[in-house]
């Protein structure tokens, strides 16, 4: 029994030694409970002061993040727009250099232009030097034109007092000769005058008459007249024309028979005979006799001294 109360008693005491030890390690247990329960709580003051600045992080992240995409648009738009300043500088470049290149073109050619202008001058000079020399010379030859005019009027006296047109008045002729004036043409003793001017009748007649002459008269006889006027092609006023009795009269009243259908009171010549109203314009023929000049000699005589290409005689 000893034994068993010996053997109890030593298991009591190993018992309350591990109380004891339970106990300490409870106390322990305890402590560190304590402090868990301790660093639980501040570990959920921590938490929540955590989840507290997660949330503040969240939003300012997310303010972050608009931000940054606010960011990133602003950045593409400057990304564009500096693209487009590119593209506007590239442009502003290229007009650049062109408008360099046309104004040293223009620069160029206003060199050329001034080169040209110096010459033109040059040879404006010239010129006005050159057209001072010509008026002088004009000056000149209008001088002497005036001279030779003055001496070509006293010439004309000479053929105004020895020459008739087809008249000698009674005076006799020495060694005479017959003349047609300029412009004219002779056939035997007639001269005659083709116009190159296309008036009506009535302004070829007076045309005629301020030239001392008539419209012509066309005989049956006058070939080489009316050869003329076939080779010229083309139709002429002549003299005959119909009086207030309807007879077909030329300029010096000789009566011609002769019908023509319309029965106009103005005749052409192409060379045939044919009627035409007076009021169309077509060139004319003048006739007039044949001028005579007393002669050769003192006709000569009073050119010479009047142009002064001979002496004069002396007076007797």
């Amino acid at each position: 029994m000893e034994d068993i109360l010996r053997t109890t008693q030593e298991e009591l005491q190993q018992t309350k030694n591990l109380l004891n030890k339970s106990q300490e390690q409870m106390k322990i247990m305890e402590e560190r409970l304590s402090l868990s329960m301790e660093g639980q709580r501040k570990l959920q003051v921590t938490s929540t002061s955590c989840q507290s600045n997660l949330g503040f992080t969240t939003n300012k992240l997310q303010e972050i993040e608009q931000q940054k995409a606010r960011c990133e648009e602003n950045l593409m738009v400057t990304i564009n727009q500096k693209q487009l300043l590119d593209q506007d500088l590239s442009q502003t470049r290229f007009t650049l250099q062109t408008t360099q290149n046309k104004l040293k073109d223009t620069e160029n050619r206003l060199n050329r232009n001034m080169l040209d202008l110096s010459k033109e001058k040059s040879s404006l000079q010239q010129t006005s030097k050159n057209l001072q020399n010509i008026q002088k010379k004009e000056e000149t030859m209008r001088s002497n034109f005036d001279s030779l005019n003055k001496k070509w009027k006293e010439a004309q006296t000479c053929v105004t007092s020895n020459c008739e047109a087809g008249k000698d008045g009674g005076r006799v002729h020495i060694d005479p000769f017959t003349f047609c004036p300029s412009g004219w043409r002779q056939i035997n003793d007639r001269c005659y005058f083709f116009s190159q001017e296309r008036k009506n009748r009535i302004n070829s007649r007076e045309d005629c008459e301020r030239r001392a002459a008539t419209l012509v008269k066309i005989d049956e006889e006058d070939d080489q007249l009316q050869e003329w006027i076939g080779q010229s092609r083309q139709s002429y006023w002549i003299g005959l024309s119909k009086d207030d009795n309807s007879l077909y009269r030329w300029p010096d009243n000789t009566i011609l028979q002769v019908h023509f259908k319309n029965n106009f009171a103005c005749v052409k010549a192409s060379p045939d005979l044919g009627e035409s109203p007076c009021a169309i314009s077509l060139p004319w023929i003048c006739e007039k006799p044949i001028g005579r000049c007393l002669s050769k000699e003192s006709t000569l005589q009073c050119l010479g001294e009047k142009l002064e290409v001979i002496a004069k005689k002396p007076s007797p």
